[in-house]
């Protein structure tokens, strides 16, 4: 069965694992996680990363929005990420773990 999980305006597939919850929810019955299925991306300062299928990707809730917090890369990429003033472009490769903070990448790899 297909499922997806609308976080702002975009719409992600669910994956679907005998061993991994496809879901998971808060004591509020809100939702901080899902995993992803097949042909998922995020865009990042204007580029598309995909997000590596039947992984784990978390949720947080900022200003009462749901917002995505962390993903796996599905694909190798070159990232700004921001530490306090300083900016630092890494390039990731596929698998590796990219955490954001207020919109920005605080840290890739």
């Amino acid at each position: 069965m297909a499922s997806e999980a609308t976080i702002g305006t975009k719409t992600y597939q669910v994956g679907n694992d005998e061993n991994k919850p496809s879901y998971r929810l808060n004591s509020k019955n809100e939702l901080t996680a899902f995993l992803s299925g097949l042909n998922n991306s995020f865009d990042i300062e204007g580029q598309s990363v995909t997000i590596e299928a039947n992984s784990r990707v978390n949720i947080t809730t900022v200003d009462g929005k749901a917002v995505i917090e962390k993903i796996f890369a599905g694909n190798d990429a070159t990232l700004n990420v921001y530490k306090g003033s300083k900016v630092k472009e890494v390039t990731i490769k596929k698998g590796k773990k990219i955490v954001f903070e207020n919109g920005k990448v605080v840290k890739a790899g």
